[in-house]
């Protein structure tokens, strides 16, 4: 929760920067306008100053909505109150283990009464392995065939076909947690309750109850366990948080207060009887959950979006699908907004319309970020000046504006978002965004509904590349303008220049990490990792060791233990492990080994499980919070950036192979002419003064009573002192308990890798 004081500074800044930013806007209009400079100056002039007006309208717009932010208390109810919900999970082409995990985690959902949990696959393709996996669950299935209406039509006849009071709905990928009900239902109870100055919840008298006030729709955030294409292809994902982030938990919730929340689809717990009001899912735009969000405001009912993540899915891996999922989001937003008639609506208060509008003016963001890109181009190579000011009056006018712009923007984001991350992400997507967008205002609609592709695994190779190919053109050019005032400004000095100069470098370092990001990044992970620190036991040959996880994926796990221990590294073993009320046991294969300060982290493939234990796995890997950054790190800066992706692109790739725990030991053998270098259970190397002191076979004796038989294998010097060895008994030392007082013998005096 923010502090008063916090809140009051932001709102200043707030206020300050808008001031500040209309009184440029003025001056921009009355001042610097090309009038002088032929019609061509004019008109880009005139394309540059709507474009900085337009940002200063989203941004005051956004202000207005973070300064009176409300996000709703969650009140306590009866547990008799809990009613009827029905779980929609929404799937088209998705696989049957992508859609396994958010079928798994509703049948796993906390609630009061679990026989008023009704969970439905609703499936627009009707295949015959989704329906078995439902029958597996023992949940609902509604097929589809010939489906015109895509999701929307999907929904629509499964609401048909059900008639809980409350309606859950899931995309495929979305896997809830177990409290997500716990956490939401009650908000619909909040027009018949009050908080007492004791902190309780109770009854409103009759008097106190507005009849007309219902609530429509609960909108929690999307969020996802991978990272997105941001994070992952510029090297940011321990850094910066997921970039739809900033929209669901800031953005969205700030839309409380004009009740102008967006449904988003997914994670969201709607009223049966707000739907069925607004004429249940919306079929005549390819953003249908958005426009029947407005429609259901619409018809009067209070809508709140919260910023607590209670379900997390994946994002898109592939920059074609990211682009076709922007631009079904933008198209379809146009069309809805023309559909319910925004600003002719009767039934929309103007609170509401505003905030629509700023929904609106957003998207016109990528074809502003193509304006900044070009007006600078334009000064520089073809002496068209867009403004008329000298640099005295763009230090008075422009500079204020653009420090306390920045600020604001960092304020408003509470630490999501900043402005280079900002700039860099419009970048990125303006000439993939600018002609859809102007094409949907013009009235030319998108009508094809296209699922966003989800399979957890990047595209690589030259067709990704092709998508860099307009960045890197930009690039070029902005590279040639800067050279061509530097130039100016070594033969003339005039400040004109260095102000265009500046901006140059700041569209060059956007167009730099843009093409950073359309050539990608190999990825060969299989599944995504949480952080998650549980008991586990190891099991081989009756002996059990005991430790704990440090991460969790559907495809593997890594245990640290507290010493070196030896465990097979050419069979499968049984792993256990206990989270909560879950508890599994898994066949897992060890992939490496590599020590972690004074720990050792056995990183693990699962090899199979039983059903039941699958299931509560599944649960103890998704059912916590992802283990992506939540706010920007410190070292999510311009500079370190740069640094970032210059170093880790051009370094190259190392995987650790090693499947035993290396030990160095360094220690004297009995007669001292012999040393014993390192142990790894099957191998150890033994120093010799001379290399005609190397035997074959010999046998030491490290102490404790114990004996090491060994095998002579190579040399690993080539002066021949350093001598490798396979440890013929190595099964014996590991039963020994004498063994592992050795082992803690070597640990003390040692070093160990």
């Amino acid at each position: 929760m923010k502090s008063t004081r916090k809140k009051l500074l932001q709102k200043l800044l707030f206020l300050g920067s808008t001031s500040i930013s209309t009184i440029y806007v003025v001056w921009r209009a009355v001042f610097t306008l090309p009038v002088g400079f032929g019609s061509v100056a004019i008109a880009f002039g005139i394309l540059l100053l709507t474009a900085e007006a337009i940002a200063v309208l989203e941004l005051a717009l956004e202000f207005w909505h973070f300064m009176k932010s409300v996000e709703p208390e969650l009140p306590d109810i009866p547990e008799d109150w809990y009613p009827h919900v029905d779980i929609l999970i929404a799937t088209h082409n998705e696989s049957s283990p992508l859609l396994y995990k958010t079928v798994n985690a509703c049948k796993y959902l906390h609630y009061p009464d679990k026989s008023k949990l009704h969970i439905f696959i609703c499936d627009d393709t009707n295949r015959p392995e989704t329906a078995a996996l439902a029958k597996a669950f023992d949940i609902g299935y509604f097929g589809l065939s010939e489906n015109k209406h895509a999701k929307a039509g999907n929904l629509n006849h499964a609401l048909s076909k059900t008639a809980s009071p409350l309606v859950l709905t899931f995309d495929a990928d979305m896997i809830p947690k177990s409290n997500f009900l716990l956490r939401t239902v009650p908000y619909f109870f909040l027009p018949k309750l009050k908080k007492t100055a004791e902190g309780l919840w109770v009854p409103r008298d009759g008097d106190e109850c507005d009849p007309a006030e219902k609530i429509g729709f609960i909108q929690t955030p999307q969020s996802f366990y991978n990272p997105d294409l941001f994070q992952y292809n510029l090297y940011s994902e321990r850094n910066i948080p997921n970039e739809q982030d900033f929209f669901f938990r800031e953005v969205n919730v700030g839309r409380n207060v004009t009740n102008s929340a967006l449904y988003a689809g997914s994670n969201t717990l709607i009223s049966r009887e707000a739907l069925q009001s607004a004429g249940n899912i919306a079929t005549n735009s390819i953003t249908e959950d958005f426009e029947t969000g407005i429609n259901i405001q619409a018809k009067g009912y209070r809508t709140f979006a919260i910023s607590e993540t209670l379900a997390q899915g994946l994002a898109p891996t592939s920059i074609q699908s990211l682009i076709n999922q922007r631009v079904r989001w933008a198209r379809g937003c146009i069309q809805s907004l023309r559909n319910v008639k925004l600003l002719t609506n009767k039934d929309l208060p103007v609170s509401t319309k505003i905030g629509y509008i700023a929904t609106f003016l957003y998207w016109w963001t990528f074809f502003r970020r193509f304006v900044y890109i070009l007006s600078p181009i334009l000064f520089a190579i073809f002496n068209l000046r867009v403004v008329d000011s000298s640099f005295l009056q763009i230090a008075a006018f422009w500079l204020p504006h653009y420090v306390l712009q920045t600020l604001a923007v960092g304020a408003l984001s509470d630490n999501i978002r900043n402005q280079h991350w900002s700039n860099i992400i419009d970048t990125i997507m303006f000439p993939y965004m600018s002609g859809p967008v102007i094409m949907e205002s013009l009235g030319v609609r998108q009508t094809h509904f296209v699922v966003t592709k989800k399979d957890g695994r990047t595209e690589r190779g030259d067709s990704m590349r092709l998508y860099a190919l307009p960045h890197i053109l930009m690039l070029g050019i902005c590279l040639l303008s800067a050279s061509v005032c530097v130039l100016r400004i070594v033969k003339t000095g005039t400040f004109y220049d260095a102000v265009i100069l500046y901006w140059l470098i700041i569209n060059i370092k956007n167009l730099f990490f843009a093409v950073c990001f359309m050539l990608g990044r190999p990825n060969f992970r299989m599944a995504e990792r949480f952080d998650a620190v549980l008991p586990a036991e190891i099991e081989f040959d009756g002996r059990i060791l005991r430790g704990m996880t440090c991460d969790l994926s559907e495809t593997g796990l890594s245990v640290v233990l507290n010493r070196p221990a030896y465990v097979p590294h050419d069979g499968v073993f049984s792993i256990r492990l206990r989270d909560r009320d879950y508890r599994s046991e898994l066949q897992g294969e060890l992939t490496h080994v590599v020590q972690r300060q004074k720990q050792w982290k056995y990183c693990i493939h699962i090899e199979g499980m039983e059903e039941p234990d699958r299931r509560a796995y599944m649960q103890m890997v998704f059912d916590r919070d992802h283990s992506l950054p939540k706010t920007m790190k410190a070292a999510a800066g311009m500079y370190n950036d740069f640094a970032e992706n210059i170093n880790k692109r051009s370094a190259p790739l190392r995987q650790s192979m090693r499947k035993l725990p290396r030990i160095f030991v360094n220690r004297p053998l009995a007669n001292a002419a012999e040393t014993l270098v390192d142990f790894n259970y099957h191998y150890a190397t033994i120093r010799f003064r001379s290399p005609e002191d190397a035997t074959e076979n010999k046998e030491i004796s490290p102490g404790f009573g114990l004996t090491i038989r060994l095998r002579r294998m190579r040399a690993a010097e080539s002066d021949g002192r350093e001598v490798l060895y396979s440890i013929e008994n190595w099964r014996e030392l590991i039963r020994n308990p004498a063994f592992d007082r050795l082992l803690d013998d070597w640990l003390q005096g040692g070093e160990t890798a």
